[in-house]
């Protein structure tokens, strides 16, 4: 039962730290994301006719003329490339602000534009990622929850995402801030990225897993501060970021940002950690996000074919 796993992990866990194989890791996980599924409370909407299953691979943004001869056809109209889009993937992130939060019209247009049903996350701009509390924040949030309703009435929000970078760091105003932050968002799924390590202790993630919040798992170079690869399921829906392993570019204050494509043996070792999640999550999105030189759709497209032929996607 649900108890035993979680107990069975524990001990593992606390007895074995060092000499337990991968596989055996992998096995603790799945048991504990099972019993973390018994406890799920989340409520998930996603479009159930769309063609892909539950596991999905997508990008954050698709509008990208960059992207023309890359991933789009080359002379195809930008008003079409959402519909492009939507016929190799099955989920989008989009980015919403103060600045850019489409009106209802807007979304609803946005929506017709799709040749297949898909679903999506709207990640909250930057200005809702610090600490302190930014200036007029509730009334910038209430602006953009007015769009992210649209989706939801649609059927087709999968999650609403909030991302905090490395210098949101694991302070007294940060969780203040992120407590209100996340009981402002209560009625709708949401998934979290931490890119500080800080943020990865005990008392943040049973938090998050009694508020059934997604902690956002992530690809980023291997640089002391920044978190590790995780298939930690806090939540009834996972959610995945690949920024890119590109380390000169992060020092350079670049980030995720400089065409950074993933090589196919990269990718294979997230195939046991999507395994490990689809045995207690009811959707897993894995995004890629850099954007320059198609890195992000091409990336994706490679790990959409390794999920397959490792017989996690339909056929």
């Amino acid at each position: 039962n649900k108890q035993d796993f979680a107990d069975f992990a524990k001990a593992c866990q606390c007895r074995f730290p060092q000499a337990l194989e991968k596989q055996s890791l992998i096995t603790i996980q799945m048991y504990s994301n099972i019993a973390l599924m018994a406890d799920s409370k989340t409520s998930i909407n996603c479009n159930n006719n769309s063609p892909f299953g539950k596991l999905r691979f997508g990008t954050a943004g698709y509008n990208y003329p960059s992207w023309a001869g890359l991933f789009y056809r080359p002379g195809l109209a930008r008003s079409e490339y959402l519909g492009a889009y939507s016929e190799s993937f099955g989920c989008l992130e989009l980015c919403f602000s103060k600045d850019h939060g489409p009106q209802k019209k807007d979304v609803l247009a946005l929506l017709a534009k799709l040749r297949r049903p898909m679903d999506f996350t709207v990640r909250l701009g930057s200005s809702l990622s610090s600490a302190p509390a930014p200036s007029g924040w509730k009334a910038e949030l209430s602006a953009i929850v007015k769009s992210i309703e649209v989706f939801m009435e649609k059927g087709c929000l999968f999650s609403v995402l909030a991302c905090f970078p490395p210098s949101f760091r694991y302070g007294k105003a940060e969780r203040i801030y992120l407590d209100d932050l996340l009981k402002s968002l209560a009625a709708f799924p949401v998934a979290v990225e931490f890119l500080n390590i800080e943020w990865l202790n005990a008392r943040l993630i049973e938090g998050l897993k009694a508020r059934g919040v997604c902690l956002c798992a992530s690809d980023l170079p291997r640089m002391e501060g920044l978190p590790p690869p995780s298939d930690l399921l806090t939540a009834d829906f996972a959610y995945a970021r690949f920024h890119g392993r590109n380390r000169e570019a992060w020092l350079q204050g670049q980030g995720g940002h400089c065409g950074y494509q993933y090589s196919k043996d990269e990718l294979a070792p997230w195939l046991d950690r999507l395994e490990s999640l689809s045995l207690g999550a009811k959707g897993i999105r894995v995004i890629f996000c850099d954007k320059k030189d198609g890195a992000a759709p091409l990336s994706a497209l490679s790990m959409s074919g390794l999920a397959r032929a490792a017989g996690l996607l339909d056929a």
